[in-house]
């Protein structure tokens, strides 16, 4: 463009046929760069979608690999669970078949030794019993020793 302008100045008395020329050929000059241009920029669009595509591709197979993964691991665990129930088998016993030992406990812990303060006593009692008989017998001992 800028050609044309300088081509202009120069030569007034032919203008027509040096504009024409000039705006001919600078014309030419960047319709092609223009074309090229635009050629550039398709390769890069073309080649930015096969990069996108191809992106897409490795996401979709990463996906159905994690997927894959994923019901694999479910596969093992339910595996695992049902190895380790014949290995640790639960109470084979039905519990509809003992009754509730919620009153048979109430009892029970009513008649241990520490509810019932005479029954303690008495427990009490033998221990120190039995520990002074045992003291008397290591005294004997000991003093037969000696003699």
């Amino acid at each position: 463009m800028l050609n044309i302008v300088n081509s202009t100045q120069s030569t007034p008395a032919n203008t027509q046929t040096s504009m024409s020329s000039e705006f001919s050929g600078s014309f030419q000059d960047s319709t092609s760069s223009q074309v090229t241009q635009t050629n550039s920029n398709q390769n890069d669009s073309q080649s930015f979608l096969n990069m996108i595509q191809l992106l897409t591709k490795e996401l979709a197979s990463a996906r159905t690999e994690i997927e894959r993964l994923r019901v694999q691991t479910a596969h093992l665990q339910e595996q695992l669970n049902q190895q380790n129930n014949t290995l640790n088998p639960t109470n084979p016993l039905n519990p509809l078949d003992f009754p509730p030992l919620q009153n048979t406990a109430t009892t029970l812990l009513h008649s241990t030794p520490w509810y019932q303060p005479e029954k303690l006593q008495q427990i009490k009692d033998q221990l120190t019993a039995q520990q002074q008989q045992r003291r008397r017998l290591q005294r004997q001992e000991a003093a037969a020793r000696l003699l």
